[in-house]
């Protein structure tokens, strides 16, 4: 087992942040981390990492506890931040340097490991440039190059796509993936659910400190959490009679929407071509993962 947790609990003073957190990551998976802002995911990471320890509970990274035998534990697995803070007047080559150091890679493979982390990353045409002159997508490109120093098999990425455009999210996904490929197990922490439903085997809901659900994104569509989107040009009641057993309409004009619609919802399109109706758009929305947050964190106590 690559990533597991047991019975992890945190507070701050008297606030609890985690109550009683179990889950485990295997080898090859990717586990995407949602929550609210406040939920705990950074804390979870961060205590993953090693930086923070529970009050309560253990981790082990591929059997080692990070408690316990935080060396070696450390060694087995990679972290990116949110905003990766190095030395502003440290070039790229010297803040490699340094954390390749820090992760005992002897001087006779350090020069070739760095140059492969920097080049998996793009980055090596910038080895001279000082840390204060790269924006946050550079940094962050130096931060999974660091993370790969040593090649972990584990890896923990927390809040990674915000500050940066679209051609970095294509790149960290393309690295992350690759990682995924390799046999790593990964825990991902992030805002864009839609990015999360795309490539997360499944994924982890945290709220106010307690697990909501971990649910497996490939399960989404049987959960029965459907938006549908309908535009004809002769709306009438026995349309609406008829979607209304789908779940809860909104009618706007000539648009209906129905929201968290179940039962088999391919029938619809057979009753409108059946009956007459002239169909300008019929649409269900691909955000199923944010459905289902939403419906797990709404008026949960």
């Amino acid at each position: 087992m690559a990533i597991e947790a047991v019975n992890l609990s945190k507070s701050f003073g008297k606030r609890s942040i985690l109550k009683d957190i179990s889950f485990s990551v295997q080898p090859g998976e990717l586990m995407g981390l949602a929550g609210l802002n406040g939920a705990g995911k950074t804390t979870i990471i961060r205590m993953l990492a090693g930086v923070l320890q529970p009050e309560h509970g253990s981790i082990l990274i591929d059997g080692s506890n990070i408690a316990t035998d935080k060396a070696n534990a450390s060694k087995k697995i990679g972290w990116v931040q949110e905003n990766p803070v190095f030395f502003p007047e440290s070039t790229v080559e010297g803040t490699i340097t340094y954390f390749a150091r820090l992760r005992g890679i002897d001087r006779a493979s350090a020069t070739a490991e760095i140059q492969g982390a920097l080049d998996v990353a793009g980055i090596s045409g910038i080895k001279k440039a000082k840390i204060r002159n790269l924006s946050m997508g550079l940094r962050k490109r130096l931060s999974i190059a660091i993370s790969t120093l040593g090649h972990p098999k584990n890896y923990l990425f927390d809040e990674i796509f915000n500050g940066i455009d679209p051609d970095g999210i294509k790149f960290l996904k393309e690295r992350i993936n690759g990682l995924k490929k390799e046999g790593c197990s990964i825990l991902l922490s992030s805002h864009v659910l839609s990015e999360m439903q795309s490539f997360a085997d499944r994924v982890m809901i945290l709220h106010q400190g307690s697990i909501a659900d971990i649910v497996s994104t490939s399960d989404l569509a049987m959960k029965g959490l459907y938006n549908i989107k309908i535009t004809v040009e002769n709306p009438d009641n026995k349309l609406m009679d008829f979607l209304d057993k789908f779940g809860e309409i909104d009618v706007s004009g000539k648009t209906i929407r129905i929201k968290k619609a179940t039962g088999d919802v391919g029938t619809i399109n057979p009753f409108l071509v059946k009956n007459g109706y002239s169909v300008m758009e019929l649409t269900m929305t691909e955000n199923l993962l944010e459905d289902y947050f939403n419906d797990k964190t709404r008026n949960v106590k």
